[in-house]
């Protein structure tokens, strides 16, 4: 994502009437606007491990076809054949297969429940002191990886290790944001070329629901974490307004840079309290 700069058209002063006569000044030379840098999202988490396994299988796809379909049908015809074909092991091959898939399927569904990703809940690493809260500028943007469920365009996705950025409007309204770039995983598949682009999670901070800090284990590393529960903006529903708790997982490298969201986060909350808790919570 790059942002634009703003326009840099030359403005030219009305005419003014000296002695009588319209004169009509010359063009006002155009003053040059300084470039700003685009926007740079950061490097993608290494991957690996069984949530990275179960997230690829959910979301991925093998030349276009989404692989939580092709992996039962591959899985269903092997059994199949097994059965047919006077194989070693007959039914009993067959039955350890489907027994397989329909055990892969549960875990994977579980796994899709905590958006494949372990949270252990604790303190902010190095906070040795409370953190002061404190509001980011709105043009400040924090480099995140994001777990949860994201939005563009009335379609909602559920991503993992999502390279983005958080930032807080000059409203107070939150702003993770995440971009999809279709790349391959685990060496055999990648997410759809559909879903790749920009993806966005809104909250407001009258839409928080709770704020816990610990850290996200992805891969074969720990990183810092915010698990931030929210409202979800209220659809009408028979006439009644519903509600329902969806929970974001914001990760960081540095423990630093998630010192500055939570920071901003906690503004609008019991802002001295969360702080205190942040820095002093027990370890888990």
């Amino acid at each position: 994502m790059q942002l634009q700069p703003p326009s840099s058209n030359g403005t030219h002063a009305a005419p003014h009437i000296e002695r009588g006569a319209v004169v009509v000044p010359g063009p006002t030379p155009v003053q040059s606007q300084p470039q700003r840098p685009p926007t740079r999202f950061p490097e993608p988490l290494p991957g690996g491990g069984g949530d990275d396994f179960l997230y690829t299988l959910a979301r991925g796809a093998f030349f276009g076809f989404p692989l939580k379909r092709v992996v039962p049908i591959v899985v269903v015809f092997i059994a199949v054949a097994w059965l047919l074909r006077p194989l070693p092991g007959g039914i009993g091959v067959a039955g350890v297969l489907l027994a397989a898939l329909a055990l892969l399927t549960l875990v994977r569904a579980l796994a899709a429940r905590r958006h494949y990703v372990r949270f252990a809940e604790g303190p902010l690493a190095h906070a040795g002191a409370a953190i002061t809260p404190a509001s980011l500028h709105p043009n400040d943007k924090v480099p995140i990886y994001l777990w949860g469920e994201l939005e563009v365009q009335g379609r909602v996705r559920s991503f993992a290790a999502l390279p983005g950025f958080y930032r807080t409007f000059a409203t107070r309204e939150h702003a993770l944001i995440g971009l999809v770039v279709s790349v391959q995983r685990l060496g055999l598949a990648r997410l759809p070329d559909m879903d790749a682009g920009l993806w966005y999670a809104f909250c407001t901070p009258e839409q928080i629901v709770s704020l816990r800090t610990g850290t996200v284990l992805w891969g074969k590393g720990r990183y810092p974490a915010i698990a931030l529960a929210r409202h979800t903006a209220p659809p009408q529903s028979k006439g009644r307004t519903q509600q329902r708790v969806e929970m974001l997982y914001i990760g960081t490298r540095e423990a630093a840079t998630l010192q500055r969201i939570w920071a901003d986060l906690v503004v609008e909350q019991d802002g001295a309290l969360a702080a205190v808790q942040a820095a002093t919570h027990g370890s888990v």
